[in-house]
């Protein structure tokens, strides 16, 4: 397969000056796009990539029937300025604070979910992980800049594992457009599925310091124990024993 190299700053500018021709009295000929993203995934691992140790049959499927690309980038290697960096198209320096982690979103910076919404006619929505972490309230935005958050519905998992009903959430989000003409967007975005092993590593150092504690307190006891033993034993049991013998020697010597 070609290599092909995904620049979604294109992409998005393209969507936004596209969205400036829409002809809002026919908005219903236009798709519905649901947008998938996931969170802490290298793009090894996926089964379609050749990765052995994971399988990912519905990645799969979308890959094997649209496109795959094989050379691509990430605008910076943390959440919330990649993902504003999606939202706007712009480079994380262009973002302002939005291009550093777990800050605030600047109001005027224009993002295409706003655009589809205001110019294209698109009702918008998500589930699960967003524009974040941060703070864009601070800001003057009245809801994350993706759009209307759809997360109230929950599920039992397993541990490490999101308990965000994904699934269901889109279903109430559908059942909202059910007396709507209008086009909707929808944003999936999938928690990491990694988050026991950040636990795990958090309670290691605990054990690591018990152990200095233990050889601290043992050792400087011992060692202080014995030279007083050697002090007071030693030097008694020579000078008592010694002269005395040597003295009872001398008398019998002397005797007819």
């Amino acid at each position: 397969m070609p290599s092909l190299r995904l620049n979604y700053h294109l992409f998005i500018t393209l969507l936004l000056g596209g969205l400036s021709l829409l002809d809002l009295g026919a908005v219903s000929n236009h798709p519905n796009i649901l947008f998938a993203i996931s969170d802490d995934q290298s793009f090894p691992h996926a089964s379609v990539y050749g990765s052995r140790f994971v399988k990912t049959p519905a990645f799969d499927r979308i890959a094997n029937e649209g496109v795959l690309f094989q050379q691509a980038f990430c605008a910076a290697p943390g959440c919330s300025p990649s993902r504003a960096s999606i939202l706007t198209g712009r480079n994380i320096w262009q973002n302002r604070e939005a291009g550093t982690h777990a800050s605030n979103f600047p109001a005027d910076l224009k993002v295409f979910t706003r655009a589809l919404e205001q110019k294209g006619g698109y009702q918008v929505g998500y589930t699960g992980k967003a524009w974040g972490p941060g703070n864009s309230a601070i800001t003057g935005w009245s809801q994350n800049p993706v759009g209307k958050v759809y997360n109230q519905h929950k599920m039992d998992s397993p541990a490490g594992i999101s308990g965000n009903d994904y699934a269901k959430n889109f279903e109430t989000f559908l059942k909202d457009q059910q007396t709507s003409t209008k086009p909707f967007f929808f944003w999936f975005g999938a928690f990491r599925a990694n988050a026991e092993k950040p636990k795990n590593r958090k309670t290691e150092p605990k054990n690591r310091t018990e152990k200095p504690k233990n050889r601290k307190t043992e050792k400087p006891q011992n060692r202080t124990e014995k030279p007083k033993n050697r002090k007071t034993e030693e030097p008694k049991n020579r000078k008592t024993e010694k002269p005395k013998n040597r003295k009872i020697e001398t008398e019998t010597e002397n005797d007819p």
